[in-house]
């Protein structure tokens, strides 16, 4: 489960009636923790203007008063962290340069000021939730878990091939995106977090439901396994009941892993994950049953 640790929305939102967002809101929040605090990347809308803020904090997440917003010209956004040989990479999703494409991939690394975008042949008109990890040196993408699409991109460049899996592929259709980057396990496989998304009753806003799932490739960089959705834990102690819970990043500190959520599409937070007992996870899959099976057939008697 998820436990809650700090809110890191940098601006609360302003609701203005009209749309499920607001006229004010800032959203995936992205971390890299350093020796001495934390790199941060969000993305954030003051007044319709859409771009990302990178941000620093030290140890104690007191903010180092630097942040610096960027990418208005693109309307850059949901940024994600990940590190290629020793450099700091941001990946988010901006408006597209390239023919017939709407919004597309890009890479900046942290310190420029230069973003590169990612072509790919066979890409979507809008390409989003690409997972990043480092391996063997090189910058990876899983651009889809379920069927597992890989891809392999120069920095450099902007390039990216598919080293396993075929485009083009409709991800309109799947039900298990991307995510947050993945981290390297002591067995060469990689841990993170994606997202499922279903379509639920459209009176419930925004009309789709988004849970996290626990993913593991292992050594050959194949799915070993997605989790049952794992809940979140509330600053109030009570399991999160928002429609929109997506895993932006994660990160180990002090032998903990750590992650941040965008929340409703309205705020970002940080939590601490911890795997339940086998006890406690058999025994919610045994009340599910029992409660569609007996509870909810009782209640039609």
């Amino acid at each position: 489960m998820f436990t809650f640790v700090r809110d890191l929305t940098p601006i609360q939102p302003v609701h203005d009636g009209k749309s499920w967002e607001g006229r004010t809101y800032s959203m995936f929040r992205a971390v890299h923790a350093t020796r001495d605090g934390y790199i941060t990347y969000v993305r954030v809308c003051v007044d319709g203007v859409i771009c990302m803020m990178r941000e620093t904090f030290d140890r104690e997440w007191n903010s180092r008063g630097d942040a610096q917003k960027m990418g208005a010209d693109v309307r850059a956004e949901d940024p994600r962290l990940v590190t290629v040989n020793g450099d700091l990479y941001v990946v988010f999703i901006g408006d597209s340069p390239f023919p017939n494409q709407y919004k597309c991939i890009w890479l900046l690394r942290d310190g420029e000021r230069s973003a590169v975008p990612l072509s790919l042949t066979g890409a979507n008109v809008i390409e989003k939730n690409w997972a990043p990890f480092e391996y063997k040196g090189k910058l990876m993408f899983v651009y889809n878990y379920e069927p597992i699409i890989l891809l392999h991109c120069e920095p450099s460049t902007g390039k990216c091939t598919v080293i396993r899996g075929e485009l083009p592929f409709d991800t309109s259709k799947t039900f298990l995106r991307g995510g947050s980057n993945l981290l390297p396990t002591p067995d060469g496989g990689y841990v993170g977090f994606a997202h499922s998304r279903l379509p639920i009753d459209p009176s419930v806003r925004p009309g789709f439901l988004h849970l996290t799932h626990a993913v593991r490739l292992n050594a050959r960089l194949e799915l070993e396994s997605v989790s049952e959705p794992v809940y979140y834990t509330g600053r109030d102690g009570k399991t999160l009941r928002e429609t929109i819970q997506d895993p932006v990043s994660c990160w180990r500190e002090d032998d903990h892993v750590y992650t941040t959520a965008n929340v409703r599409d309205n705020f970002c937070e940080m939590y601490k994950f911890s795997e339940q007992s086998w006890n406690v996870r058999v025994r919610r899959m045994l009340e599910t049953t029992r409660d569609a099976w007996y509870l909810e057939t009782s209640t039609h008697v």
